[in-house]
């Protein structure tokens, strides 16, 4: 009896992986390949976090992240997610995940368990999250393209995934980069192009994008992926780019309407809102561009039409950051990047005004915005004002 039991076990296992391939098979998009993977590895093991994302396709399908956390909203979750992997890809310590033999990394093992314990990056973000163990695999196509990746965590006080659950996730690796084959990215750019625009904006440093005509988001600088919560790869001379809220899907939405026609969407008196991704002086700026040996593509500044208060109107406006030493218990570094951020500048440009690593500058603003009370730039200006009066 035991083993006619077993039988049935065996044979309700092999129904249900006939079912998750032939759903596989029938998937319409890269979200639901996605989506159909995350059910599946969390079927073949408990986890903490996973995290199956797609990184778009060629016919302008945004990328898409499937997620789940235990015990907690994967919508918190997935807005958390995008500043916690730019730290942790800024991390000059991880090797790069398509590099690897078998295109598999394990976060903790590869930086360190102490360094990484340690961390800010795991501290202030992946900490919350129960994320300290990771295994990380990366998808690709036939040609090597890189299509996604799919991370599994577990918590610090829980064990890594063993040797039978890592030949698992590495199974369900494959099947996932089977399944978006059909969606693969098509080479519609090009590196020498991607170089000289990295150059002309590093030079300028305003949130820039380069979109194809299909909607697809070629290229952006620094700038643009901080704004927008953006996760930038770039893989044998393609770029991928991957956010987990819906501003890079506006932005596309409004640029595209724009260049065909000018001046009608933003800008125009009568307008009530703005988008949420524009700050208070500035202007979108969308061109088409038409470049020899590149289809036709348009590029997208977000640009200030208020000019940069200079540094001798500013001081009658804003404490200079000695006037503020110990406010609120701020550090000396906290208060430089807090008296640069009231007074406009990036994150890209506080790095180099103060020559540290932005992903120090996001740490810095973070602690400020927390010790301040505060939840935007206009809150901490209006706040560094009123302590003028103390």
């Amino acid at each position: 009896m035991l083993e006619n039991f077993r039988h049935e076990v065996d044979a309700r296992k092999g129904l249900g992986v006939s079912v998750h391939h032939e759903a596989l098979a029938r998937a319409a998009s890269p979200a639901e390949v996605c989506e159909l993977m995350r059910r599946r590895v969390l079927e073949l093991m408990p986890l903490s976090g996973l995290n199956v994302m797609s990184f778009g396709t060629a016919n302008g399908e945004a990328p898409y992240s499937a997620l789940y956390q235990r015990g907690a909203d994967v919508e918190e979750v997935r807005w958390r997610l995008a500043p916690a992997l730019q730290l942790l890809l800024a991390e000059p310590k991880l090797p790069p995940l398509f590099a690897q033999p078998r295109r598999m990394l394990r976060v903790e093992q590869a930086l360190g368990w102490d360094y990484w314990l340690r961390s800010v990056t795991y501290q202030e973000h992946f900490r919350p999250m129960t994320s300290a163990r990771q295994l990380v695999v990366g998808l690709t196509d036939a040609a090597g393209t890189p299509t996604g990746f799919i991370a599994a965590s577990r918590a610090e006080n829980e064990d890594a995934l063993d040797a039978q659950q890592e030949a698992r996730l590495l199974t369900c690796r494959d099947e996932a980069a089977r399944a978006l084959a059909p969606f693969a990215v098509s080479p519609d750019w090009n590196r020498p192009i991607d170089d000289i625009l990295d150059a002309l904006t590093t030079a300028l440093p305003i949130p820039a994008l380069l979109i194809a005509e299909n909607g697809r988001v070629l290229w952006m600088n620094r700038e643009a992926e901080l704004r927008f919560g953006a996760v930038g790869f770039c893989v044998r001379g393609q770029s991928f780019y991957a956010t987990p809220s819906g501003l890079l899907a506006e932005l596309v939405t409004v640029a595209m309407r724009e260049v065909r026609r000018p001046g009608e969407l933003l800008g125009a008196p009568q307008r009530e809102t703005s988008p949420s991704w524009l700050v208070p002086g500035e202007t979108l700026m969308a061109r088409r561009l038409t470049l020899r040996g590149a289809a036709s593509s348009v590029l997208v500044c977000l640009h200030a039409s208020v000019p940069r208060r200079t540094e001798a109107n500013r001081s009658s406006i804003l404490p200079s950051a000695a006037s503020l030493r110990g406010f609120e218990g701020l550090s000396a570094r906290e208060t430089e990047v807090a008296v640069f951020a009231a007074d406009g500048f990036s994150v890209v440009a506080i790095a180099h005004q103060l020559a540290i690593a932005e992903s120090t500058v996001s740490s810095h603003l973070k602690r400020v915005y927390r010790k301040l009370g505060v939840c935007s730039r206009v809150e901490l200006a209006a706040r560094l004002r009123r302590s003028r009066a103390r």
